[in-house]
Order: C-alpha cells, then structure tokens, then sequence
C-alpha cells in the first residue's frame, strides 16, 4: 500500500505519486528493458539502491552479485520489485494511480459539513480513481507537480467526477493529510 502525506491535500498527492515516479516527466536514460539490465543501472547509484530498497527488494549483496554476473536469476516477485524501482527511478506519471481508490485522511468540507475523515472512528474519504479524469494531472506532474495546481486538478478532475458534480464544493482545509492506495 503506497502512503502519501503532507501539510496540503496537494502535497500529499505529490509525495503519494512520488512512489511510482519522479514528477518532471520522464528520463530519457532511463530506457532499460528486461530486469537484468535495470537492475544493472539501478546498481550504480545510490538512489537507484534507495529506490530498490523503497520498493521492497531484498537480496543479499552475494545474491546481487550473482544476478549482476548472470550467475543467478531473481525470483519473479524481486524481479517486479526492480521493475517498480525502476519505473520510480524512470519517473514520468504513474498510471496505476487511475485505478485506484484512493483513501483521504485529514479535515474534509462539503459545504455545511466540515470534519477529520480517516482519524478516530472516522473513515476515510474514497475517491475511485476509474472515475476521474487524469489526463491534466498527468500533464502537470509531467511539467513539475506543483502541488497546489495537482490538488486543484484532483478535486476538478477526480474527486468531482466520482463524488458527483452536484456535491462541490469539496475544500480540503486542514493541516495534515494522509493518502493511501
């Protein structure tokens, strides 16, 4: 489950979509195809280390040299765990994002009605994100996700569309926001 969190519904949006990818589109050098070649550049950087262990790789230094030489194979669950390091060391959006539900946690107001969802015996706000449109979002996670324009946008976008348009205004005014896959 991917976490995000911050002082604004939008900067919990960036940190969240950082799990999958770096905002500013994507690098170019990044272009590997096949888990022995990601691993490779992945392994000659320490954001690439840093990247693979955010991912959940576990692998002892023997072992990776191993796989680094063609003297062994990862598994098929590692090996999906380099290809999420690496699509986050890629950057560009990630689109696996539009699927989900998203859960919001943080002071919520619709209108008249104004309190903490995910806190207490609270639940969550959810949004399902088949419901949105992201094409926007994705142009301005592209261009540089500034947080206050990615918030606006999700709101427009995602949360209006799946909540219904009739439902808005929808303010995320609090000081704390957590959002969760």
């Amino acid at each position: 489950m991917a976490t995000g969190s911050g002082r604004t519904l939008g900067r919990a949006l960036v940190d969240l979509f950082a799990h999958g990818g770096k905002p500013g589109g994507a690098r170019s050098t990044y272009d590997r195809v096949g888990w022995q070649a990601q691993f490779s550049q992945l392994s000659k950087t320490k954001a690439g280390y840093a990247a693979m262990e955010a991912a959940g790789l576990s692998a002892t230094i023997r072992t990776q040299r191993a796989w680094l030489t063609g003297d062994a194979t990862a598994s098929p669950i590692n090996r999906g765990r380099i290809a999420e390091a690496y699509k986050s060391m890629q950057g560009g959006f990630d689109s696996r994002l539009q699927t989900a539900v998203l859960k919001i946690s943080g002071r919520v107001t619709q209108g008249q009605d104004s309190r903490e969802r995910g806190r207490g015996r609270s639940a969550p706000l959810r949004v399902d994100g088949n419901n949105g449109r992201w094409d926007r979002i994705e142009a301005i996670w592209n261009a540089g996700a500034d947080p206050d324009d990615i918030e606006t946008q999700y709101i427009e976008d995602v949360v209006d569309r799946d909540l219904g348009e009739g439902s808005y205004p929808w303010e995320f005014d609090g000081n704390w926001y957590e959002v969760s896959t």
